[in-house]
């Protein structure tokens, strides 16, 4: 699916005239009003990869319950932080993947650690990104979950490879930009690249005007469409 570059023209300028309207004379993600609205999910990024400890889980491959524990550090910065980052994740989801999963018996916790220990230093994320969802059958939203780990997984030459996803609010947004596509009402590994990929259009576009501008950027544009 194509974004049009006049459907985005569009947007954009009504998200300027947003960002005049609070005082800010040339909208920036790095600052001001865009920056108070989705600036904190670079914060997270950063804190949550530091209590997960991703670079230790190698030396500690076989214990399941320290690596389970780091991988529920992102949850607990979510529900100890300020009230936007509940926008990334449900509690309904995070609170049934440590009742249903992260407690669960070691067979359901051996899959799980391996699946992220696949995902984190593994070869095949599809495999990855698979055996997640098997995981997660049961859980509300589930591709919010994988996704995080997916966004916390690295970024490349500076920028991030995936993003977290919601299905909640997606489609909607997608639609005032002229696309009609339903890629995260089920949690598939080629609805998640399909995602993807319309947000590096968006990227693409910014860059005219933001040349520094990340998928996560892109994605924080996407989510500000609410606003208009």
């Amino acid at each position: 699916m194509i974004l049009k570059k006049e459907r985005f023209e569009d947007a954009y300028q009504k998200l300027v005239d947003k960002a005049y309207k609070h005082g800010d004379r040339v909208p920036s993600f790095r600052s001001g009003y865009w920056d108070q609205e989705e600036g904190y999910k670079y914060k997270y990024y950063d804190d949550a990869r530091k209590e997960m400890d991703i670079d230790s889980w190698q030396d500690r491959r076989n214990d399941l319950d320290y690596i389970v524990g780091r991988a529920s550090q992102p949850f607990w910065i979510i529900t100890s932080g300020e009230k936007s980052l509940q926008n990334l994740v449900s509690s309904k989801n995070y609170n049934k993947v440590l009742d249903h999963v992260f407690s669960g018996s070691e067979i359901i916790k051996r899959e799980a650690v391996d699946a992220l220990y696949g995902l984190y230093y593994g070869a095949d994320e599809k495999e990855s990104f698979e055996r997640l969802a098997k995981l997660m059958k049961g859980i509300p939203d589930p591709i919010s979950i994988i996704s995080m780990y997916f966004f916390l997984k690295d970024k490349s030459d500076g920028d991030f490879r995936y993003i977290i996803a919601r299905k909640v609010g997606t489609t909607e947004r997608l639609g005032k930009l002229g696309l009609q596509t339903a890629c995260l009402k089920k949690c598939t590994w080629d609805g998640y690249m399909e995602y993807i990929d319309l947000l590096h259009q968006i990227q693409n576009y910014l860059r005219a005007y933001h040349p520094d501008a990340t998928l996560l950027d892109a994605q924080s544009f996407l989510w500000m469409l609410h606003m208009i």
